[in-house]
């Protein structure tokens, strides 16, 4: 999926001006209620943000799971520093509970590593 034009322009002013914002992954809904991004990748000029996210037991009744892993390229060139190896490639994490019926998402974890 392909998102491009001046909604995107100004939403991504601050992350070097890229014009678009590229989305690619796979769906999966498995027999436990189990909704799963596979091979997610999201590219917006410099950036390229990877990886697997999950959200267990899928209802409008009861609270969801989400948990999502990855890694994050690019935000070296981005901040004017190519090369810097704490900013090159990092890896992220987050583990949160959606509830519908509430409209909350509560994060419990939201990691940012040097990879």
């Amino acid at each position: 999926m392909r998102a491009e034009g001046t909604l995107v322009v100004r939403a991504l002013a601050d992350l070097g001006g890229p014009r678009a914002l590229d989305a690619r992954t796979t769906l999966h809904w498995g027999r436990d209620d189990r909704l799963t991004l596979d091979d997610l990748s999201i590219e917006a000029g410099a950036l390229t943000l990877k990886g697997n996210a999950g959200i267990a037991g899928v209802s409008s009744a009861s609270t969801h799971e989400i948990g999502a892993r990855g890694t994050l390229d690019g935000l070296d060139r981005v901040l004017g520093e190519p090369g810097n190896t704490l900013l090159t490639s990092l890896d992220w994490r987050i583990a949160s509970t959606l509830d519908v019926k509430a409209n909350t998402l509560r994060i419990a974890e939201a990691l940012v590593t040097a990879g």
